[in-house]
C-alpha cells in the first residue's frame, strides 16, 4: 500500500523537479520513498529543505515519509509546514489530520480537515476523513445509532 501511495504521488507531481526544477536530489528522494527507503529519502528531503525550507511539496513528502516510519512528531512538524505554506494539494491536509488523529488530537484533526475542505470541497478522502473524525469526536452522530 505504501509504495502505491508514493508511486501515485510521484506520477501526480511528476518526475521533473517537484520543488526545484534543478534539483535531481528531490526526484531521487521521492523515488527512494516510493521504494519504501524512507530513511535515505528523508535525508535528501531535509537537505533540499535547507535550500528552500518553506517548500510545501518537499515538506509534505518528508512528513509522509516520517509517518511511514512511525515518527508522528516529525511527520506532524513537516506536514504542518506544508499546510502552513499553502500546499495546493489536498493530501497535505489529509495526512496532517491522520497524524493528529493518531496522536490523540482529534479536535485539531477536525480543524485541519475543515481547512482542507474549504480549499478542496469535493475531495473524497477529506470528506470521508471528516465523517470518520466526526464519529470519533461525537459518537451521537452515527446514523445507525439507536434512538433514545
Amino acid at each position: 500500500m505504501r509504495w502505491k501511495l508514493f508511486a501515485w504521488l510521484f506520477v501526480f507531481f511528476g518526475p521533473a523537479g517537484l520543488a526545484n526544477p534543478e534539483s535531481g536530489e528531490l526526484d531521487e528522494a521521492v523515488w527512494l520513498a516510493t521504494l519504501g527507503e524512507y530513511e535515505p529519502a528523508i535525508a535528501l528531503f531535509e537537505a533540499s529543505l535547507k535550500e528552500e525550507p518553506d517548500d510545501p511539496v518537499c515538506n509534505y513528502f518528508a512528513g509522509v515519509s516520517h509517518f511511514f516510519l512511525g515518527d508522528m512528531e516529525q511527520a506532524s512538524l513537516f506536514l504542518e509546514r506544508a499546510v502552513k505554506n499553502r500546499a495546493n494539494f489536498p493530501q497535505a491536509y489529509y495526512w496532517l489530520a491522520q497524524v493528529l488523529s493518531r496522536e490523540g488530537d482529534s479536535e485539531q484533526a477536525v480543524e485541519v480537515t475543515k481547512a482542507g475542505l474549504q480549499t478542496f470541497p469535493e475531495n473524497e478522502k477529506l470528506l470521508k476523513l471528516a465523517s470518520s473524525l466526526r464519529l470519533q469526536t461525537d459518537p451521537q452522530t452515527h446514523a445507525l445509532s439507536e434512538p433514545d
